[in-house]
């Protein structure tokens, strides 16, 4: 049984967000899927980061969301960040 439970309002928001930006991943490692989300703008990155931090913060790792391009000097136009892949979301 996995530690990382999903409520059912956390459920609801997934499922809304899949209808939106989301999109499901299944892992190479795992045999489960996990939600990724990806801006296209920094004029949202204050969204991405609420969502991570505080709204899938149960289910998420710690690590700030990733900037894309990722190199020194280049300034990101995307960032991205994924749930942990989990049985719950699979099923």
């Amino acid at each position: 049984m996995s530690k990382y439970c999903v409520s059912s309002i956390l459920w609801e928001t997934l499922v809304g967000n899949l209808l939106g930006d989301g999109f499901l991943n299944k892992t190479y490692s795992s045999s489960n899927y996990r939600v990724e989300f990806t801006s296209i703008s920094n004029e949202i990155l204050e969204y991405i980061k609420h969502l991570k931090e505080v709204i899938y913060f149960p289910i998420c790792t710690l690590t700030p969301p990733t900037p894309y391009p990722n190199k020194p000097g280049v300034e990101p136009t995307q960032y991205w960040f994924a749930t942990r892949a989990l049985p719950s979301i699979t099923q």
